[in-house]
């Protein structure tokens, strides 16, 4: 399968990931990471971040959001493209 993103990494627990504004939502799948991620928006407006059993929140441009590991999540589109840097826990 396909990545619908592509990452670049700064070191070893740092990425800088790209989803790009011609992704169909339906590449944007529930899933689980293995590591506590800790996500920052770089670029991106109106996309969202949906948790296991919570409402979507507006992902908003310099706002982390952390995400434990092995809890459900997705992210529904927005309006171009969006750029977050991970860091893995």
């Amino acid at each position: 399968m396909v990545k619908p993103y592509t990452d670049r990494y700064t070191d070893d627990c740092t990425r800088i990931r790209r989803f790009n504004s011609n992704i169909s939502s339906d590449e944007l799948v529930w899933h689980q990471d293995t590591k506590t991620r800790r996500i920052t928006v770089l670029e991106g407006i109106g996309w969202k971040l949906q948790l296991d059993n919570q409402l979507p929140v507006e992902m908003l441009p310099d706002t982390s959001y952390t995400i434990p590991q092995e809890l459900h999540h997705r992210l529904l589109k927005g309006a171009g493209e969006l750029i977050v840097e991970i860091v893995e826990k």
